[in-house]
């Protein structure tokens, strides 16, 4: 899952020596409100069960760049100038960890504490309509449950809304 690998990844920085990072729901890393890596999951179906029979990780992270073109500048960040191979084996190692726990999740806790949207308003947008609400808590299939401005609660899935913080 993208929770899992989020996960993974913020392990193996502490365990390289990298600072800590901050999960932006649903597959961003951040740090110091700077994106330092993207997270992109896949799954393989079997064309006639319909059953997954594999997942597809990957990961974008961005170690020493700094000098990014002026439409990224205050946006996209570097985690720091660790070693790309022990980071590699730490993110994989991390992910294989956590994978022999599957169908369960037992990593949504560890997510929930390096979520950075958690108890922040937020702006989003479904179905055509902006909405602004609070970020209240991540469920255990990863999914973002809000309080919208209105009072109502809604359970926001990964593809159907883009989050970013509400200006007010």
């Amino acid at each position: 899952s993208t929770q899992a690998m989020a996960v993974a990844a913020v392990r193996a920085a502490a365990e390289t020596g990298g600072p800590e990072l901050s999960i932006k729901w649903v597959n961003d890393l951040y740090l110091s409100g700077l994106k330092v890596a993207g997270i992109l999951t896949e799954a393989v179906s079997d064309m006639e069960t319909g059953e997954v029979t594999a997942v597809i990780c990957g990961i974008g992270l961005n170690l020493t760049t700094v000098d990014f073109p002026a439409e990224l500048s205050g946006v996209a960040g570097a985690l720091g100038a660790l070693d790309r191979n022990h980071l590699a084996a730490r993110i994989a190692l991390n992910l294989l960890t956590l994978a022999r726990a599957l169908p369960s999740a037992p990593w949504m806790d560890e997510y929930r504490a390096h979520s950075m949207l958690l108890g922040q308003r937020i702006a989003f947008v479904q179905n055509g309509r902006e909405y602004r609400a609070m970020a209240k808590t991540i469920d255990g299939e990863g999914r973002l449950i809000v309080t919208t401005d209105d009072g109502g609660e809604m359970v926001l899935a990964s593809g159907e809304v883009s989050v970013r913080p509400a200006e007010n």
